[in-house]
C-alpha cells in the first residue's frame, strides 16, 4: 500500500485523464478532477444484459440509475450506494459503474472482467 500526502492525492486526481477505482472514500478525490474527466467505479453486480446496455449507452445516467436501483451490492452494505454517481453528475464528470466480485470474505480481493475494463478504456 502506498501512502501519499493530501497534496499528492489532490495533484494525482487533478492531473488524471481518467479515474478508475473501487467504491470507497478514496474515490472522493474526484472533486479535484478537471471537468469532463471520466470516472469508472467498480463494485456492483448487474445482469449481463443490463451491463451491456449500460456500456453501450456510455454515459446514459438514467439507465445507470435504473440499473443501480434494481441491483444489489455485492459487498456488505446492501443496495448500491449512488454517492459517486451523484457527485460526478454535480461535477460534470462522465460516470460509469462496472460490476466486480469479491474473491474472499474479508473483502480484500476484488475481481473485474478485464474485457469490460478494456471496452471502457477504448470508449464508444
Amino acid at each position: 500500500r502506498v501512502e501519499r500526502s493530501l497534496l499528492e492525492m489532490m495533484r494525482v486526481f487533478a492531473q488524471a485523464d481518467a479515474v478508475m477505482g473501487v467504491h470507497g472514500a478514496a474515490l472522493s478525490y474526484v472533486v479535484m478532477c478537471r471537468r469532463g474527466t471520466p470516472v469508472l467505479e467498480m463494485g456492483y453486480a448487474l445482469s449481463q444484459d443490463a451491463l451491456l446496455a449500460e456500456i453501450a449507452a456510455r454515459g446514459n445516467s438514467d439507465a445507470a440509475a435504473d440499473a443501480e436501483e434494481a441491483s444489489p451490492n455485492t459487498g456488505t452494505h446492501g443496495r448500491w450506494n449512488p454517492t459517486f454517481r451523484l457527485l460526478c453528475a454535480a461535477l460534470e464528470l462522465p460516470y460509469w459503474a462496472l460490476p466486480a466480485q469479491w474473491m474472499n470474505k474479508a473483502g480484500t480481493e476484488l475481481a473485474v472482467d478485464p474485457l469490460l475494463v478494456s471496452g471502457w478504456l477504448a470508449g464508444p
